[in-house]
């Protein structure tokens, strides 16, 4: 059976921790680049993934506002780690100020994740049916297999 939207974006979510994690626990300058690359890459395929699909839903085929105004919430929470990403791409990990904004982003991230999980998921079990949900899901992982193509 297909899982729904909600346990792939917690699945993303917990890959993503994990990443920050081990990037910023990591001594060798090397290994925590390749850490951080690959880091940038999953949070920015799981920001699309998420846009084209559960976002777009809320916004496109509910007509509720509450739930309009959390997608167009999460979407602003997207733009301002987009930019933390720029901005920390200006620097090299040695860079003192570099690590500042690692853990900057790493909280924008986390405070994300809670908003979302917390009032994003029940505005979504409240207005979508579990099929509608799975196949989300389906959608879901369909982008984030396009982003890493």
């Amino acid at each position: 059976m297909s899982e729904t939207i909600i346990v792939k974006i917690k699945e993303s979510h917990q890959i993503i921790r994990k990443l920050f994690e081990e990037t910023e626990k990591e001594k060798n300058i090397e290994i925590k680049k390749d850490l951080y690359l690959q880091l940038k890459s999953e949070l920015i395929a799981h920001m699309e993934s998420e846009e084209r699909t559960i976002y777009k839903h809320l916004t496109e085929d509910v007509g509720d506002e509450e739930a309009e105004n959390l997608a167009h919430d999460a979407f602003d929470e997207h733009e301002q780690i987009r930019e933390t990403i720029e901005e920390l791409d200006k620097h090299t990990i040695e860079n003192p100020r570099w690590k500042k904004m690692f853990e900057n982003l790493k909280n924008e991230f986390i405070d994300h994740q809670l908003k979302e999980e917390i009032s994003l998921f029940a505005e979504v079990r409240e207005e979508f049916s579990k099929q509608e949900l799975i196949e989300f899901g389906i959608e879901f992982e369909e982008v984030k297999i396009e982003h890493f193509s």
